[in-house]
């Protein structure tokens, strides 16, 4: 997305909070919204952003965003469910091992768990594309992002200073 605000604002509410390294924009839109101000999200506007050329990069890339979105959690008292969806994923999968290994539930659960992941993956997939190699590559791409972003929250709730 790409964003623009009116000089005035920032003399209302401030500028950017330069403690966040990441997500300073997305922080400095709740305020704009708890100040009364409306955003205005306009479709086809477009912004080209560096895209990680690996696997590594993009995870890195995730885990910095969530960790950024858990400091903004912290600071605002704003959970949204879209963006809390990773934690559960991540507390998901920790809980699960954790039930398997004290035999609370068998592996065919878990199993199950993970055809259903990748089947909503998918699923999201097949609607946005028809070709099979960003298939493939999509669900590689998938749970890289979900696990960096879910851990990224996971720090940024329980361990910034914010």
């Amino acid at each position: 997305p790409f964003v623009c605000y009116r000089k005035e604002i920032f003399g209302k509410i401030g500028l950017f909070d330069t403690s966040f390294n990441y997500g300073q924009d997305a922080e400095f839109n709740i305020r704009v919204i708890n100040a009364g101000y409306k955003l205005l999200y306009t479709p086809d506007t477009k912004i080209h952003h560096y895209k990680p050329v690996s696997l590594k990069n993009l995870f890195r890339k995730m885990y910095l965003y969530g960790d950024a979105r858990g400091k903004i959690m912290k600071k605002h008292k704003n959970i949204g469910l879209f963006h809390i969806m990773p934690v559960f994923f991540i507390l998901g999968i920790i809980g699960s091992i954790v039930l398997f290994v004290a035999n609370v539930i068998s592996l065919w659960l878990i199993v199950l768990g993970i055809c259903g992941y990748f089947g909503i993956s998918i699923i999201s997939i097949v609607r946005v594309t028809k070709d099979i190699k960003s298939w493939v590559l999509s669900l590689l791409i998938y749970p890289t992002i979900h696990f960096g972003y879910g851990i990224g929250i996971i720090k940024g709730m329980i361990l910034s200073k914010i």
